[in-house]
């Protein structure tokens, strides 16, 4: 079920310009949430999602119009790096996650394909940040400048395409009963937790 969680947040990812982006990362720290309980370094990924949230939300309230940056490109140049780099550590932790996985259960091909999934991950989006920071005006931008921004957007749609149908074989060959129920103990686990912190609070006020 992580797994799938994963592959439905990245999927919203493709329609960051509507402001999707917000809910995609709090998918994803959930989808990293349930996964805690086949490894516990998703508890990185999920921290790394949270993160991503904040600059997420200037960008979406720039996209309505709650707020306008458009008079100040550096803030929005900052708010972009930073999704970025969340996303790339997100997904280092993720492809890494799913390497050690895939490798325990035998499944050798996907194992190695988190590999090269991973570097065109890190390549587009050093990429697209490099082409951003370039394209501020105080770099004399130029023609080519801008038509290098153009490519390495669609490099990064790309990517997320890739991600996306890698994450759909990571749900659809990882999920298995065991890993099903490792993650159901940890969804009671949760719960638990919560109802236990809940029936705190409601001591405390009485």
């Amino acid at each position: 079920m992580g797994f799938g969680i994963c592959f439905f947040a990245n999927t919203l990812l493709l329609f960051d310009i509507f402001g999707t982006e917000v809910f995609a990362f709090a998918l994803f720290g959930y989808g990293f949430a349930l996964l805690m309980a086949s490894d516990r370094r998703f508890k990185l990924g999920a921290l790394f999602a949270g993160l991503a949230i904040t600059p997420s939300l200037f960008k979406l309230f720039n996209t309505t119009r709650i707020i306008d940056l458009s008079n100040e490109p550096e803030l929005n140049l900052i708010i972009h790096i930073a999704i970025s780099v969340f996303m790339l550590l997100m997904y280092s932790v993720l492809f890494i996650g799913v390497k050690k996985i895939a490798a325990e259960g035998g499944d050798l091909k996907l194992s190695k394909q988190s590999s090269w999934v991973m570097r065109i991950t890190f390549t587009v989006l050093i990429l697209y940040s490099t082409a951003q920071i370039l394209s501020l005006e105080f770099f004399n931008v130029d023609s080519s400048v801008l038509s290098a921004l153009g490519i390495t957007l669609i490099l990064r749609y790309i990517m997320l395409i890739i991600n996306t149908v890698y994450l759909y074989f990571c749900y659809a060959t990882i999920t298995t009963p065991q890993l099903l129920k490792k993650e159901q103990k940890s969804d009671i686990e949760y719960e638990l937790k919560q109802k236990k912190k809940k029936e705190k609070n409601d001591s405390e006020e009485e």
